[in-house]
């Protein structure tokens, strides 16, 4: 059973597996948050009521907790207990993940780091330990509990951002900081160290006229509201403005890795295609989207790549990855959600591979939520593109998505993802023919295609003008110089043997048709090797005969097949009624199927 969650660092709420498994209502996130703070202590039945309803609680309080509690138990299962004791209750989490216990830890072990002299290590438990505040810790709980913990709680994360915004200046984190203690300038008036902390910032930035405002503006501040004068920190800080008219050194707003020798930005895509062709308007829609202004997004801009089986998702996405490199000095990374044979990744294993990606080490030890912890505090605040490729429309991408909005996810899919507008996203066809001929000849050799320019015609309808199955023709043709094109359009032109011939090492075409094939819900699976007999040419979901499939759920499975891209939607008729095609490859793959479940 996977391990529960319980948040009380913003909204207090318990989660498993990427869903809230609590009710929602101030007073069960009242019982949960006031259980969890006693640290396994009891809890008195009469404190739980005062906490609950105050000086007045009604004449049914005690049937009104049971009630809570046994809500609680219901929706929390067997993996926490909830036991009664001396009038009381007490909660045992087990193993279960705490948000403030984490930040607490991370806190702690942050300043020890710090009072030893290790900045690098203390900074990166300091901004996880920072990242896991989601907002204004129990906000949606009873006043009386509120007013109990959340003053020590607001202290608890200020002092926190206080070491980190210091240790970030001194290692040269400066106009990344900006943005950040200026909120949290606006929401502490009087704390005076964050005040001088966007006055350095400011000023090793080199908006030195800007660091003298916001000093004057502190200074006023704290003598009206409070009559007194800046104390030593702002000081300090104001003295560093005056001694010079612009910092010694500009630090860079987005320093490398400090794990890592300072150097360019790592990028650790896959090699560019070397033979790429055509895809030009595509290439420069996605480089534009990729490289847009994100100034105007809250979150990261996320854009996705779609297409089916072989349109040449990944080349694509790759080459406009190195294209736009040095947009992102944060640093590009790059990571497949499935193995070589289509299964989905565990979580831990993608995360290791972006931050070893983005030139991190990770400690074999570490668990899938400091994985996650630490892929949150790398890609904080610095301009990073982070590729997903072989997405699902169910993947759960909370882990892999960075909660800033200086980054840019891109997400390869062969399904129409949901997280995106259509103005975020780019849908790739097949090649035409021209472009078709061409890639084959780059690898091929053109003199051979233009020796027999019917028979590469051919080649180019077999493979459907996929570009990535025109590689591996285009390789095969450059593995054997003796073999003229029509000798190798003559062993396509069997239906039997097509798919086995578009193969090429560990590259089989049959082997991402059965990958899409495998994601599909069962009764799609069986739709599909009922498509054995379906032509070429367009059909209809009431012109079809689905055995054992009602004629009102037939074009519900075929909305499956084109979410999966093994079918086709050609056109809409004015009544919404759509009409279909598959493509010779995919007609290949319903009779396999289909002589498979015989």
């Amino acid at each position: 059973m996977s391990e529960l969650q319980f948040r009380v660092l913003g909204p207090v709420e318990v989660w498993r597996d990427g869903h809230r498994v609590m009710s929602s209502g101030s007073k069960i996130a009242t019982v949960v948050a006031a259980l969890l703070l006693a640290r396994g202590k009891v809890v008195p039945h009469a404190e739980l009521s005062s906490l609950l309803w105050g000086w007045k609680p009604p004449a049914t309080a005690d049937a009104q907790i049971y009630t809570y509690v046994s809500r609680l138990r219901k929706s929390l299962c067997s993996e926490v207990r909830i036991v009664r004791e001396h009038a009381g209750y007490v909660l045992d989490i087990g193993d279960s993940f705490v948000d403030l216990f984490a930040f607490e830890n991370l806190a702690a072990r942050g300043a020890e780091r710090l009072a030893e002299g290790n900045r690098a290590a203390a900074v990166i438990d300091l901004q996880n330990a920072v990242s896991l505040w989601r907002g204004p810790a129990l906000a949606n709980v009873t006043e009386a509990l509120a007013e109990r913990h959340r003053p020590w709680l607001d202290e608890a994360y200020t002092l926190a951002c206080e070491r980190k915004a210091t240790v970030e200046l001194d290692l040269g984190v400066s106009l990344g900081l900006i943005p950040e203690l200026t909120e949290l300038v606006a929401r502490y008036p009087l704390r005076e160290q964050f005040r001088a902390q966007l006055v350095l910032a400011l000023h090793r930035t080199g908006r030195r006229s800007e660091a003298l405002v916001a000093y004057d503006q502190a200074r006023r501040e704290l003598s009206e509201q409070l009559g007194v004068s800046p104390g030593e920190a702002l000081t300090r800080a104001h003295q560093e403005v005056l001694i010079s008219d612009a910092p010694a050194a500009l630090i860079p707003a987005h320093p490398e890795p400090l794990s890592v020798v300072a150097g360019p930005a790592p990028v650790t895509l896959p090699p560019d295609e070397p033979y790429f062709v055509g895809r030009t308007n595509e290439l420069a829609a996605l480089e534009k989207l990729l490289t847009a202004d994100r100034a105007t997004i809250n979150g990261p801009r996320q854009v996705v790549l779609t297409g089916a089986v072989g349109t040449g998702k990944t080349a694509l996405a790759v080459r406009a990855a190195h294209r736009c490199a040095d947009a992102f000095v944060g640093g590009t990374a790059y990571a497949s959600l499935t193995d070589a044979n289509g299964a989905p990744l565990p979580a831990p294993a993608v995360l290791k591979r972006l931050l070893y990606g983005l030139g991190w080490s990770v400690e074999p030890a570490w668990s899938a939520e400091e994985l996650a912890l630490r892929f949150r505090a790398v890609t904080a605040r610095r301009p990073v593109l982070i590729i997903l490729d072989d997405v699902g429309t169910d993947t759960d991408l909370s882990a892999f998505t960075p909660n800033h909005s200086s980054a840019t996810v891109l997400l390869i899919s062969r399904s129409h993802l949901m997280v995106a507008g259509w103005r975020d996203a780019i849908s790739l066809k097949p090649m035409g023919m021209v472009e078709g001929m061409v890639l084959l000849a780059a690898m091929g050799g053109e003199e051979r295609i233009l020796a027999d320019l019917a028979a590469a015609r051919a080649v180019v309808e077999f493979c459907d003008a996929l570009p990535a199955v025109l590689r591996v023709c285009g390789a095969r043709l450059a593995a054997r110089p003796l073999w003229p094109v029509r000798r190798l359009a003559h062993r396509l032109a069997d239906p039997a043997r097509r798919l086995d011939e578009l193969s090429l090492g560990d590259e089989s075409l049959r082997r991402h048709l059965l990958s899409a094939f495998r994601s599909l819900p069962d009764t799609a699976r069986r739709s599909l090797s009922m498509l054995e007999d379906v032509g070429p040419d367009p059909f209809t979901a009431t012109s079809l005969r689905l055995p054992g499939i009602p004629k009102a759920e037939a074009e519900q499975v075929l909305d499956m097949l084109v979410e999966a891209r093994l079918v086709e939607e050609v056109a809409v008729n004015e009544l919404g009624g759509g009409q279909f095609q598959m493509t010779g490859l995919m007609r290949l793959l319903a009779l396999a199927t289909a002589r498979a479940a015989s």
